[in-house]
């Protein structure tokens, strides 16, 4: 069911601390630029948009690991259905649970969740990240490609999801509260 993440829920670590940014800062832009490649080949996400794109998938990855912390597939599976709306949410699981039966190789993102959560759960919030970041890269591509240009910015980003209704329902309190930090 969703209902959308709480302020509460998404401020138990803080990743925007300075003393945490340094851990998590880059870490998925390699990752995204690899992901906006395989959706949208032809096209080049600049910085901006990677940094942006980031932003907002630290500020999910806070919301789900926020405290209590999960500790199963299924604590996640719940922390996804409050969060996004039907279909992303079943999409999102979907390609999560699909991950943990090919047992994906391990990224950077996934060693350190490791030191605070089960292997298993890890790979799957990983999976579910990956989703989300492809879900936004591809929307933001598509809108590239229909005003005939070849990078995504910042600003075609934020366009894509503003114009999508669905995605502009989820994503309000996460750009809304990113925009703040920046």
């Amino acid at each position: 069911m969703y209902s959308g993440p709480s302020v509460a829920d998404s401020s138990n670590y803080g990743f925007e601390k300075e003393e945490n940014a340094a851990k998590w800062k880059g870490l998925f832009v390699s990752p995204l630029r690899k992901v906006c490649e395989q959706v949208h080949h032809s096209l080049r996400a600049r910085d901006d948009a990677l940094d942006y794109v980031e932003g907002l998938i630290l500020r999910l990855l806070g919301m789900l690991c926020a405290k209590p912390q999960p500790h199963t597939v299924a604590d996640v599976d719940e922390r996804v259905r409050r969060t996004f709306p039907t279909p992303i949410d079943r999409w999102a699981i979907s390609d999560a649970r699909d991950a943990l039966e090919r047992g994906r190789k391990r990224s950077h993102a996934l060693e350190v969740l490791q030191h605070k959560i089960d292997s298993q759960v890890s790979l799957y919030i990983v999976a579910v990240l990956e989703y989300i970041s492809a879900d936004i890269l591809k929307l933001a591509g598509n809108y590239v490609k229909n005003i005939h240009h070849v990078d995504i910015t910042c600003q075609d980003l934020r366009v894509a999801m503003y114009a999508d209704k669905v995605t502009n329902s989820c994503w309000h309190y996460f750009c809304y509260s990113f925009a703040l930090s920046n």
